[in-house]
């Protein structure tokens, strides 16, 4: 192996480990939509190393949830998937495609370019189901239960073109996304590792 690669692959998993372990000893929950650019962007900034973020969905039971996470050269890093906010969905943590914390439930990964048929589906039914139920004037309290229901599938999908349009895989647009929306989370982070001297 290069020792570069083997290098970088020990700094990679040091930070991840580090990570997994605040996330599960503080039990945060949900926190894919901040911890992988965090770590994309402190490893970028602090050790010249750049990993990819991806974003899509994951699938257990045939229950759908968004999801982000990374990986470094192919190899998957998910530091958050073990303690969801749907706990039926939480699932092994995984660092550099080996299992750091055991949960059991395996989930399927569906990248944003590549999204099961059946949830594309969803989407479509949701479209439908969501104009006709806005124009009925006065909804049953069924009816607009029913309209929440499309209404979020449409949201999550919605939030997956926007971060694909927004390039959120480039560091500038990761950079940004911090300033302008973690910047509390990215100092919390921060000082958490500089206490590990990392």
């Amino acid at each position: 192996m290069n020792k570069n690669l083997s290098s970088a692959q020990e700094i990679i998993k040091k930070i991840s480990t580090l990570l997994a372990d605040k996330i599960e000893q503080d039990n945060i929950k949900g926190a894919c939509d901040r911890i992988p650019f965090i770590l994309k962007y402190y490893l970028r900034r602090y050790h010249h190393l750049d990993i990819d973020i991806h974003f899509g969905l994951i699938e257990h039971n045939s229950q759908y949830a968004r999801h982000n996470w990374n990986s470094y050269k192919g190899q998957k890093i998910d530091v958050t998937i073990h303690n969801q906010l749907i706990n039926e969905i939480n699932s092994d943590c995984v660092i550099l495609d080996e299992i750091y914390i055991a949960k059991g439930d395996n989930v399927i990964y569906h990248d944003c370019n590549h999204l099961p048929t059946d949830y594309l589906d969803k989407i479509e039914q949701a479209r439908y189901h969501e104009y006709h139920l806005k124009n009925i004037p006065n909804r049953t309290e069924e009816e607009e239960y029913a309209l929440q229901g499309w209404l979020e599938i449409l949201e999550v999908n919605s939030s997956l073109l926007r971060v694909e349009k927004q390039k959120m895989t480039e560091i500038e647009s990761v950079q940004t996304y911090i300033n302008d929306h973690l910047e509390d989370e990215w100092n919390d982070v921060l000082q958490y590792l500089k206490c590990k001297n990392l």
